[in-house]
């Protein structure tokens, strides 16, 4: 929010947690790219409804049609039972990562902790405020979406397939993707 007639930026609910909410944002993009780039190799290069999902649906519709094709096309290859835990996995922390990203704005007010938020009005009225969230629970989930992307990097490492020269080196490949 800006101060009225001023280009002073106040941070909300304050600049340690506003870094540490920015961590879980750039630690689940990375979590998200990795994944949606496991559909992608997964699905069948003819798969038209998959580019449309890959495009056009949201997180939860994207990974769940990654677990549908991972169990109806690649079900013998070894390993898939653990990638798709791992993907279930993720689903989990999701709801956690949408409280810290979204949360503050669309239900500020709780009694689950004592974290304090200030929240300043249009009419720069100051009102004060429980949230949920506190810094170290952030950190927390950080270091938890942190860990789950090795988790299924070292996943990928064992059973994956290696694709070439590209960015994501192993993955599950349909048998016509080049």
């Amino acid at each position: 929010m800006a101060k009225s007639k001023g280009s002073e930026f106040i941070p909300v609910p304050g600049e340690k947690m506003l870094e540490a909410i920015g961590l879980v944002a750039v630690k689940w993009s990375a979590l998200e790219f990795q994944i949606d780039n496991l559909l992608y190799w997964a699905s069948s290069p003819d798969d038209q409804d998959t580019t449309h999902v890959l495009n056009h649906f949201g997180t939860q519709q994207r990974w769940e049609r990654l677990k549908n094709i991972l169990r109806q096309e690649h079900s013998k290859h070894p390993g898939t039972a653990g990638l798709v835990a791992l993907v279930d996995k993720a689903l989990g922390i999701k709801g956690e990562r949408d409280q810290i990203i979204h949360g503050l704005y669309s239900e500020p007010a709780s009694k689950a902790t004592k974290a304090e938020v200030v929240i300043i009005t249009l009419k720069s009225h100051k009102v004060k405020t429980e949230w949920p969230v506190n810094r170290p629970r952030v950190l927390q989930a950080a270091k938890k979406i942190d860990a789950l992307l090795a988790q299924i990097l070292n996943h990928l490492l064992d059973h994956g397939e290696r694709l070439g020269n590209s960015i994501l080196t192993n993955a599950w490949r349909h048998k016509d993707r080049i």
